[in-house]
């Protein structure tokens, strides 16, 4: 089990599939995953539910703070902050694991066109930061503004992080401060104590 081994594991990016209208899907090559399914050792399972990661939201919206951390094939549910400024989505790796990403994955959630479009991957030691902007999205169009779109980007040369946060530092798409997310996806150099 994914528990009792300590070292390091490369999870590398494959690709993200949105051939199913409303339904973009994530590999199963990823850390998440990964921790869903205990290194594939037992079947997935959410891993906020399970408490094997923690995820927090800046405000609650819409939704369940299981759906950021949703399986790779998942149908986007409704996932949501609150309409505020700096809203932002942080997941919590674990006291035991550390990611160098390489690379993430987003999966809009089922509102039509509230999608990203200023936002920061961001990574830390601790939940109250200081953080460091991992990779840093403007006016970026990459997430369509269809139902459960999923789109993936390259992190270069990042150092390793138990937190990692989604952070929205400008409106969404419809011109609202919603923070909308229904999955997200890392890759790159996990390492476990």
């Amino acid at each position: 089990k994914a528990g009792e081994w300590t070292g390091a594991w490369q999870f590398v990016f494959q690709r993200v599939d949105n051939s199913v209208p409303e339904h973009g899907k994530f590999d199963q090559a990823g850390v998440i995953h990964h921790i869903s399914t205990e290194g594939g050792t037992s079947p997935w399972v959410n891993a906020h539910e399970a408490g094997r990661v923690r995820v927090e939201w800046s405000s609650r919206g819409q939704g369940s703070e299981n759906n950021f951390v949703s399986k790779h094939d998942a149908k986007a549910g409704y996932s949501s902050t609150a309409d505020q400024p700096n809203s932002w989505m942080r997941v919590d790796l674990g006291v035991h694991r550390t990611l160098a990403v390489t690379h993430y994955a987003l999966r809009h959630d089922q509102q039509d066109g509230y999608c990203l479009r200023h936002w920061e991957l961001q990574g830390a030691h601790a939940a109250d930061g200081p953080w460091t902007t991992l990779r840093r999205h403007d006016n970026d169009p990459s997430i369509e503004q269809k139902k459960g779109f999923a789109a993936a980007w390259p992190v270069d040369g990042a150092p390793p992080f138990r937190f990692f946060r989604i952070h929205q530092h400008g409106k969404n798409a419809k011109g609202t401060n919603d923070l909308e997310c229904a999955g997200i996806e890392l890759y790159g150099e996990l390492a476990q104590e």
